[in-house]
């Protein structure tokens, strides 16, 4: 998987003061495929003095890989891709996707950064990697045709609030307790979940609460 982190404009930005660290208005995520882990969005959000808004995250979201599938999130919001371990199927093989981000006060310079002529999908330069990926017209077409009867769906997440719907845990650098509590790899590979930490907290309290009352 990916470290999490957050999206910032690593060149010189049109609009912003050298000063002051620039980030996307929207982040976003276009899965190509179905292998790899899911990417889990943290509310932690960045500050200017390089540290989080939120020294622990109190909830996040999960979404796993699915063709076609979009995600798109707040640009500030740190995040990062995780591995499903010995559950993931064909481990071997890329997990292959499309991060692009929107800018609206600011944004990175050319060529880091453009606006999107929507009238060619070509690529921007003769020596852009993405050429060999370019499809052909009847191709272009074909694909068109078969996905105008398809309207896109927008998913709501599932909430996991309990301890026990949380058994595993991934690392995130940077955090006091230095691991986030997520759910078991094949309840993570499947949909849009949702997680809130700070419920799951106060039922484990309420949980040992009882345990040594009743010892």
């Amino acid at each position: 998987g990916a470290h999490f982190h957050y999206d910032t404009a690593l060149s010189g930005c049109i609009g912003q003061e050298p000063s002051q660290v620039a980030r996307p208005c929207y982040a976003s995520v276009l899965y190509l495929g179905g292998i790899g882990g899911p990417t889990v969005v943290l509310d932690q959000c960045a500050n200017q003095e390089g540290g989080h808004e939120l020294s622990v995250p109190r909830g996040g979201c999960s979404v796993s890989t699915k063709p076609n599938r979009w995600l798109v999130f707040p640009g500030e919001l740190r995040h990062g891709s995780i591995s499903l371990g010995a559950y993931e199927k064909n481990a071997s093989k890329p997990r292959r996707v499309i991060l692009y981000n929107y800018w609206r006060k600011c944004a990175p310079a050319p060529p880091a950064c453009q606006v999107p002529n929507f009238e060619s999908y070509s690529p921007i330069c003769k020596v852009s990697p993405a050429a060999k990926y370019l499809l052909g017209q009847g191709e272009s077409d074909r694909l068109l045709h078969a996905q105008a009867g398809v309207p896109a769906k927008r998913i709501l997440p599932r909430t996991l609030s309990r301890p026990e719907d949380m058994p595993c845990k991934a690392l995130v650098e940077g955090i006091t307790t230095e691991a986030i509590a997520l759910p078991a790899p094949e309840v993570l590979s499947d949909g849009v979940l949702r997680f809130d930490w700070v419920e799951a907290a106060l039922e484990f309290g309420k949980l040992a609460e009882t345990k040594g009352t009743t010892a």
